[in-house]
C-alpha cells in the first residue's frame, strides 16, 4: 500500500505535466466535437479501476443489527456457562448516550463493581472495551450491566484468559436482552476503521440511521439531504460500515465520468478529458473523503452537475439546462459582478434581474436570505460558544464564558459575551461609515478574523509531530509512510503555506497610504491579539502555580 501511494502521487504529477504541455502546444489535428469510441473505453476502464479501489476494504458489512434497549437503572444479567476469569470484554453501543456499570458475581446474588462502559456521542456504533477498576474480581459466573440512562447496546462479548469466547447459558433483563449475545460472529479481533465509526461518521452515519428509525436526529447543523442519501446505503446493507459508506464511495466513482464529460465538452478533446478525470482519480483527498460517511461527497457531485448544466446552457442555449443548474447559481452567473455590492449582493442581483429595487418579490427574497443567514449564524456560533465554555471551565478563558443556562445547559455566558462584542463591532462599523464613507477599516476587522483563524491552525502541525514523538505506539487509523523525514515534510509544508498566507494577508508590501490604511489595522490587530493572548496564558500559569 505504501508503494501504491507513491505510484499514485507520481502518476498525478505526470498527468498534470502532460495536461499543461498539451494545452500549451498547438493542436496537430482538429479537436473532435464528440467523443470517439476510444475515449469512451478509456473513461470506462478508468472508472472501473477506480471503483475497485474505492470499494476495496471499504468497511465491514457484518456488524450487529439487533440492539437491546435499556431504560435508566435497568439491568441485564448474563449467566455464564462456567465460573471463569474474564480477561477481555467487548461491547458495541447503539443509539443514545450515557454509561453502563459492569459488575461480576460468583453466586448471582452479590455483585462486585468491575468497571464502567462509557457510551458517549463519539462512541456509538464502535467496538469498545470497558474501563476496568483495579479491584475487579478475578473470576465471575454472572455478569451484570446496568444502564445509567436510556441507551441501546448491540453486542456484549466476554473472553477468557486463552482468548476464547465465554458462553452464556441465560440472559435476564429487558425483553430484547437476547440481542446482547446473538451475533457472536460479528465481534472483531480489534476495533478499526473497518468495523467501527471514525472521524465525522460519529455524526453523519448516526444521524442517517436516526432518519431511518424516525428518531429526532442528533446532527442538525447541516440540511438533512446528505444524511438521507447516506441512509439509502444503510437501508440496503444494514447499519454497518459498508452500509453507511457505500453511497459516498458510489458518488465518488460517479464524479469521474461526470468530470470527464465536463472536460470533454469544454476542451472537445478526449485526451484532455481523460487526463483530467485521471487527475481526479489520483487525488488522495477525493479517494479518502468519498470513503468516509460524510456529506461532502454529495455536495461536490451536485456542484459538478451545476457547472455541467450551466456550461451546456451557454453552449446549447436550452433553458432546461439553466433550470437544472439551479435558481441561485443562475442568479450568480447571469448578473455582472461589478454591479453587485459585497454585503447586499443577493438583493442587488434580484433587483437587477426584475428591474426593480422594491416590491413583494424583492422583500420575500430578502426575508428568506435573513432566515438563512440567522440559521447559519446560530448553528455555527453554537459550536464556537460551546468550545469557549469548555475552555473557561478548564481555566483557559475568563469565568464569564463558563456560565451555562440551568434549564438546558446552553453556554449562555459565551453567547452573551460574543453577542456584545459583535454588536460593538457592528456599531463601530456604522460610526466609521458615517465619519469616513471611503474607509476600509471596517472590512479590515473581518480580514483580521481570517488571520486569527489561520493562526489557530498553525500550531496543529507541530503538535502532530510532538504527539508522534511522545506517544508513537498508540493505534491510529492511518500511518504516514516514509519515516520521520516524510512526517516533517507533511507537517512543515502546510504550516509554511499557512504562515505565507498570514504574511500576505496581514503585512503591507507597499508603503503607500492606500495600502497602509488597508493593512495596518490587520497587522496591529494581529500583534495585539497575540500579545493579549500570551499575557492571559501567562497570568493563568502564575495563578495555577500559586
Amino acid at each position: 500500500m505504501a508503494a501504491l501511494r507513491y505510484i499514485l502521487l507520481a502518476a498525478a504529477i505526470t498527468l498534470t505535466l502532460a495536461l499543461l504541455a498539451h494545452l500549451r502546444l498547438p493542436a496537430r489535428a482538429p479537436l473532435p466535437r464528440r467523443t470517439g469510441r476510444r475515449g469512451g473505453l478509456g473513461i470506462a476502464a478508468l472508472t472501473a479501476v477506480y471503483a475497485v479501489a474505492a470499494f476495496w476494504n471499504l468497511g465491514s458489512a457484518h456488524d450487529p443489527q439487533r440492539f437491546c434497549s435499556f431504560e435508566a437503572g435497568e439491568s441485564a444479567v448474563l449467566a455464564l456457562e462456567r465460573e471463569t476469569a474474564v480477561a477481555a470484554v467487548w461491547y458495541y453501543p447503539g443509539l443514545s448516550t450515557g454509561e453502563y456499570t459492569l459488575a461480576y458475581s460468583t453466586d448471582g446474588v452479590t455483585f462486585t463493581p468491575a468497571g464502567t462502559m462509557p457510551q458517549g456521542y463519539a462512541d456509538l456504533f464502535k467496538w469498545l472495551q470497558p474501563e476496568m477498576t483495579d479491584a475487579a474480581p478475578a473470576t465471575a459466573a454472572y455478569v451484570r450491566i446496568t444502564a445509567g440512562a436510556h441507551m441501546e447496546l448491540g453486542e456484549l462479548a466476554l473472553y477468557d484468559l486463552q482468548g476464547d469466547r465465554i458462553g452464556v447459558r441465560d440472559i435476564a433483563g429487558p425483553a430484547d436482552a437476547d440481542a446482547l449475545c446473538d451475533e457472536a460472529d460479528t465481534v472483531p479481533a480489534s476495533s478499526t476503521y473497518y468495523n467501527s465509526t471514525y472521524f465525522d461518521e460519529i455524526y453523519h452515519a448516526r444521524t442517517a440511521y436516526e432518519h431511518l428509525r424516525g428518531v429526532y436526529p442528533y446532527e442538525v447543523s447541516h440540511p438533512p439531504l446528505g444524511k438521507e442519501i447516506l441512509s439509502l446505503g444503510i437501508a440496503l446493507f444494514g447499519m454497518t460500515p459498508f452500509g453507511w459508506r457505500c453511497m459516498g464511495a458510489l458518488f465518488g466513482v460517479a464524479m469521474l465520468p461526470l468530470m470527464w464529460d465536463l472536460l470533454r465538452r469544454m476542451f472537445r478533446d478526449d485526451r484532455v478529458a481523460l487526463c483530467g478525470a485521471a487527475l481526479l482519480a489520483c487525488d488522495f483527498m477525493h479517494l479518502t473523503q468519498t470513503r468516509i460517511a460524510t456529506i461532502d461527497s454529495f455536495a461536490t457531485l451536485f456542484i459538478l452537475l451545476m457547472y455541467m448544466f450551466l456550461y451546456r446552457y451557454f453552449t446549447e442555449g436550452k433553458l432546461r439546462h439553466l433550470a437544472a443548474c439551479g435558481v441561485t447559481f443562475g442568479i450568480g452567473a447571469a448578473i455582472p459582478t461589478h454591479e453587485i455590492s459585497e454585503d447586499s449582493g443577493l438583493i442587488d442581483a434580484v433587483s437587477l434581474m426584475i428591474g426593480r429595487t422594491s416590491g413583494l418579490f424583492v422583500g420575500a427574497v430578502a426575508l428568506l436570505f435573513l432566515i438563512t443567514l440567522f440559521g447559519n449564524m446560530i448553528s455555527w456560533s453554537m459550536g464556537v460558544n460551546s468550545t469557549a465554555a469548555y475552555a473557561a471551565e478548564n481555566g483557559d478563558m475568563p469565568a464569564i464564558f463558563a456560565r451555562r443556562w440551568a434549564k438546558n445547559d446552553m453556554p449562555i455566558g459565551s453567547a452573551l459575551t460574543s453577542g456584545i462584542v459583535a454588536s460593538v463591532v457592528c456599531i463601530l462599523g456604522i460610526i466609521i461609515e458615517l465619519l469616513s464613507p471611503d474607509s476600509s477599516l471596517f472590512w479590515s476587522f473581518f480580514a483580521l478574523n481570517l488571520v486569527m483563524l489561520l493562526l489557530s491552525y498553525a500550531p496543529v502541525f507541530p503538535a502532530f509531530l510532538r504527539l508522534r514523538e511522545i506517544d508513537p505506539d498508540s493505534e491510529r487509523p492511518f500511518r504516514v509512510p516514509g519515516g520521520r523525514g516524510m512526517l516533517r515534510v507533511l507537517a512543515y509544508v502546510p504550516m509554511a503555506l499557512i504562515l505565507i498566507s498570514i504574511f500576505f494577508t496581514a503585512v503591507p508590501l507597499s508603503m503607500d497610504s492606500e495600502t497602509l490604511s488597508s493593512y495596518l489595522p490587520i497587522t496591529i490587530g494581529s500583534i495585539l491579539s497575540i500579545v493579549i493572548g500570551e499575557i492571559l496564558i501567562a497570568a493563568r500559569a502564575r495563578r495555577h502555580h500559586s
